[in-house]
């Protein structure tokens, strides 16, 4: 596990440093979603999760769409959001650039906040100290920290599982164990501090098997099983089965195969930042996507 989550950690840290290159005023968001995801295979590591490129008041879940015609706007807040593995050990990152323009508050604050947290992220430490310095930082910077987005648990081939790690001031009594990886993940807002669905999906991941009718729906079953291994995936990498793509997924979802992740965006569509980096908990913990 060790070499593994250590090494997808170094491919995740390289690539989302070359993904912020990427991310300026003019460029389309499939080719940086596609130039992104061709350099995680190249570089020897399976893609964990489709890579979201979530804009402005889009918090988390977004990615290119097919023929996703989007192109960033100079101020565009861009969060990316790039997640690698080696045989189902996971590295998850993110980072927040602004398009074109210089960092702001938003950003450096919530670059603050991630720095601040990481210190206290070590076995044996109370959970609930992270979501503390995260507020506090966030209150200094007169920012709003978006509530029901949170880090988590890493476990293999499942990019949320185990601990939960909220991201304000809270009553977790539990504590950080050895031999965990875990995502530190804040968010912050100059809104009112909340992520609502909205109608749309682009990343789906296998719920449960349950037999299907639907030849075409069976195929798709067979390639989500023997390609993700239950790690997400997303239309865009569909783009075969055309017109009938939405109807098979929206099938499978509704019989619970599927679970759908609805993009999410601040409640009261204001800009959102993110910073994300794992840890991996042994008795001198690393940070594996430094």
């Amino acid at each position: 596990m060790i070499d593994e989550a250590i090494t997808a950690g170094k491919v995740a840290s390289k690539v989302r440093d070359l993904s912020l290159k990427l991310v300026k005023p003019g460029a389309k968001v499939f080719d940086i979603a596609e130039k992104i995801e061709a350099k995680i295979i190249s570089s020897g590591c399976g893609i964990a999760f489709p890579v979201n490129i979530s804009i402005n008041e889009l918090a988390a879940h977004d990615t290119a769409m097919i023929n996703d015609k989007r192109v960033l706007k100079k101020g565009d807040v861009v969060k990316v959001d790039v997640g690698t593995h080696i045989d189902g050990f996971i590295a998850d990152t993110a980072r927040t650039v602004i398009a074109g323009e210089p960092n702001n508050s938003l950003v450096i604050c919530v670059e603050k906040c991630l720095s601040n947290a990481l210190k206290f992220v070590r076995p044996g430490e109370k959970i609930s100290k992270v979501g503390e310095v995260i507020q506090g930082v966030a209150d200094s910077c007169d920012l709003s920290v978006v509530k029901n987005l949170v880090g988590h648990g890493l476990g293999r081939y499942n990019v949320h599982t185990g601990v939960s790690i909220p991201n304000y001031k809270n009553n977790e009594s539990g504590v950080f164990k050895k031999d965990e990886l875990v995502a530190i993940e804040p968010y912050l807002t100059d809104g009112t501090g909340s992520a609502v669905g909205i109608n749309r999906a682009e990343i789906y991941s296998l719920n449960r098997l349950k037999p299907v009718r639907v030849r075409k729906a069976r195929e798709l079953l067979d390639w989500v099983v023997k390609e993700r291994n239950g790690l997400p995936f997303c239309k865009r990498w569909l783009n075969g089965y055309g017109k009938q793509l939405d109807f098979i997924l929206n099938l499978l979802t509704r019989q619970g195969i599927l679970t759908e992740y609805k993009v999410l965006r601040e409640v009261s569509e204001k800009r959102v930042s993110q910073r994300e980096d794992t840890v991996l908990l042994v008795d001198k913990p690393i940070i594996t996507t430094k």
